[in-house]
């Protein structure tokens, strides 16, 4: 019959060489041997002498438990095992072995049956088809992505747009305007421009003051309407800096865009800071900006 004990480890011999194991893999199994008190597995020995033994087996076990009790003499000093006897050692060898044998795992082939080889090529063809449509699909809202980066770039820079009337519907893809009411020359009187306030100690120049009692230039009737008045709404709402760019690019003369600053200097100090007819800036008499500029700035301004 076969006994298990408590053998004092310093009793233990083994004929495999530590250095056959790696040390980490038995550090793991000696802190799993302290925290359950004992091998779950216990060493197979024979005698070897007075109270001495050798591993048959269970040298990795035998190691770890070593290990073991260099990190906690007092806890793992004995270790459990099965000690063989000398007239069964053969049989217990022999069942060893046998156990061993029947551990072994299976490695399944990894060869593929003449069957699903033949059948990949309409399995690859199979899956090639159901995934065209989606490269396709990929590809052409990459287009539609570059395109509306492009539009974007494109849009960034100043754009003007007309002010729409509430009483028009909408037409698709055209501009809105304001209706245009043409005023026929008559007296006006002109109103003085209020003066500005006082900022700290400097003192702006007075905007110049619209002639009285006279007749103002009207526009001339070449000159159409519509297109007059969008370019007056252009004028009302863009910065020195846009309308000088806005010019720029219309091609209007150089000498009509040096008034630019005179223009929206005036214009910011209206009640409105803004200009109601294309009359009441010639009227202002700003120096260069006589009617046949005007009439070049409206057919030129986009």
């Amino acid at each position: 019959m076969i006994k298990c004990y408590f053998v004092d480890i310093k009793d233990i011999s083994s004929d495999v060489p530590r250095s056959n194991f790696v040390e980490s893999d038995l550090e793991q199994l000696a802190n799993l041997i302290l925290a359950t008190d004992g091998l779950i597995r216990p060493l197979i020995l024979k005698k070897s002498g007075a109270e001495k033994y050798t591993v048959i087996e269970g040298h990795r076990e035998y190691y770890a438990a070593l290990t073991a009790k260099e990190q906690n003499s007092s806890k793992a000093e004995m270790v459990n095992a099965f000690v063989i006897s000398e007239n069964i050692q053969s049989s217990a060898i022999k069942q060893l072995k046998l156990l061993k044998e029947d551990l072994t795992p299976v490695v399944a082939s990894t060869s593929i049956s003449p069957g699903i080889e033949q059948l990949l090529p309409t399995l690859l063809a199979a899956i090639s088809q159901q995934i065209q449509p989606l490269v396709e699909q990929i590809a052409e809202q990459k287009k539609i992505l570059e395109a509306l980066v492009l539009d974007r770039v494109n849009s960034s820079t100043v754009r003007v747009d007309p002010i729409k009337s509430p009483d028009l519907p909408k037409p698709k893809d055209a501009l809105i305007i304001m209706p245009t009411v043409i005023v026929e020359p008559a007296e006006v009187v002109v109103p003085k421009l209020p003066k500005p306030l006082k900022v700290d100690k400097f003192k702006p120049e007075k905007a110049p003051k619209a002639t009285t009692s006279k007749k103002v230039a009207a526009l001339p009737a070449s000159i159409d309407p519509i297109k007059a008045t969008n370019t007056l709404n252009v004028i009302n709402t863009l910065s020195q800096n846009e309308l000088v760019l806005a010019m720029e690019r219309s091609g209007v003369s150089k000498a009509a865009i040096k008034l630019v600053p005179d223009i929206i200097d005036i214009r910011d100090r209206q009640p409105d800071q803004k200009f109601d007819t294309w009359e009441t800036i010639i009227a202002l008499k700003i120096k260069g900006l006589a009617a046949g500029t005007v009439k070049a700035i409206i057919e030129k301004l986009k």
